[in-house]
């Protein structure tokens, strides 16, 4: 009977969750920040920068969650292709 061994956790996954985490909770707080200065202090920004940070923030949370979701799939696919070489190695 073979022993499995405990999988290994990456650690790029577990640190782009963490920036993600925080341009999630934090980016909004930024915005709210940035927003604030200016001619206008409402809707819609009247500067450039309030434009960069809103379509930087949110694309860097839509990117990272993209990256994390196919990083997903490829270990699930890795998964899978693991149990199954390890069923065809346990048939007699």
């Amino acid at each position: 009977m073979s022993r499995r061994r405990s999988a290994t956790v990456s650690k790029l996954p577990i640190l782009l969750l963490g920036i993600m985490s925080i341009a999630s909770f934090g980016g909004p707080f930024g915005l709210v920040w940035i927003l604030s200065g200016g001619r206008r202090s409402g809707w819609p920004p009247d500067r450039l920068v309030e434009w960069a940070s809103l379509l930087g923030v949110s694309g860097l949370v839509v990117g990272l969650l993209m990256l994390l979701l196919a990083l997903s799939l490829a270990n699930l696919k890795a998964m899978k292709a693991e149990t199954e070489s390890e069923r065809e190695g346990a048939k007699p």
